[in-house]
């Protein structure tokens, strides 16, 4: 996906890794993990940091790795995804989901919106100020 902020332009690729536990039958368990890595900022230091505040880390608050170690124990997960909510006059706004099962099915949604000037994550308010 190619989007076009007012001072950069960039592309969102999409970063996939499956998660699997056990071999094929009953006990087998899958994991889709994927988040968006941005490429073709103009400044490299303002990409670096737009990845650092679109990570799983900080947004989600756990690591791939981490992420990775709690499946192999829990098995609770079955996937974590974004959705590029907004695009557009210095903003890039997006949604992870990520969703699990265990005696019921669970959802949750982080929200994050970043500067594409600074790389630096902002307000709603700052966001979309009219």
């Amino acid at each position: 996906m190619s989007l076009a902020a007012t001072a950069q332009t960039f592309e969102i690729k999409a970063h996939e890794e499956k998660l699997t536990h056990g071999k094929p039958g009953p006990e087998f368990k899958q994991a889709v993990v994927r988040y968006p890595v941005l490429v073709g900022m103009a400044s490299p230091k303002v990409e670096n940091r737009a990845n650092r505040t679109l990570s799983l880390k900080a947004v989600i608050h756990q690591s791939f790795e981490e992420v990775k170690s709690d499946f192999s124990s829990s098995w609770w997960l079955t996937s974590i995804d974004y959705k590029v909510l907004y695009s557009g006059r210095d903003v890039l706004s997006l949604v992870y989901i990520v969703d699990g099962v265990g005696a019921y099915p669970s959802t949750t949604k982080y929200y994050v919106n970043v500067d594409t000037r600074t790389g630096q994550a902002i307000s709603p308010s700052s966001a979309f100020r009219a």
